[in-house]
């Protein structure tokens, strides 16, 4: 009867050694991470996003269990902000432009600039993170840092292996 546990638990160490020499280097986690997009024309990655998002929130909600499913992705810098377009081309739907909140806050922030965006965001209950939250402006800067941050903290903290 030992002989099938120690071979059962060779079995799982073996795999275990399989499935950690997969596991990108966080250069190459970071460079597939800010491929990442949603926008309203590229909807491709939309579950990845919510999913993604998700597990950021979920990692550190204050244990009121939350219905994600009814949560909406917002884009911090507008995809549809006219002439005063802070954010542009393809950083628009990258991790970094992205948070997740619920219809009702989705529906305030709407179209606002960056300022009155992070004053509705401090007053909700929505989770921001410390960069998103410290910031003074938001432009294509900003959301490359913050998708780095983001895929640092995936890679070290959220999907740690």
């Amino acid at each position: 009867h030992n002989y099938s546990i120690t071979s059962e638990l060779e079995k799982l160490n073996e795999l275990k050694e399989k499935l950690r020499a997969r596991i990108p280097v966080s250069q190459e986690f970071e460079a597939n991470f800010s491929q990442i997009c949603f926008t309203n024309q590229v909807t491709k990655q939309k579950k990845l996003v919510q999913y993604i998002l998700a597990r950021f929130d979920a990692h550190h909600a204050s244990g009121v269990p939350v219905d994600y499913e009814r949560m909406t992705i917002e884009h911090v810098g507008p995809q549809n902000a006219g002439g005063r377009q802070s954010v542009k081309g393809t950083r628009i739907g990258m991790l970094g432009n992205l948070i997740l909140v619920d219809g009702e806050l989705n529906a305030k922030l709407a179209n606002k600039d960056f300022a009155t965006k992070k004053k509705l965001l401090a007053s909700s209950k929505a989770w921001v993170d410390p960069y998103l939250s410290n910031a003074s402006t938001w432009n294509n800067r900003e959301v490359d840092t913050r998708t780095k941050e983001l895929a640092k903290a995936a890679y070290k903290t959220i999907w740690k292996i």
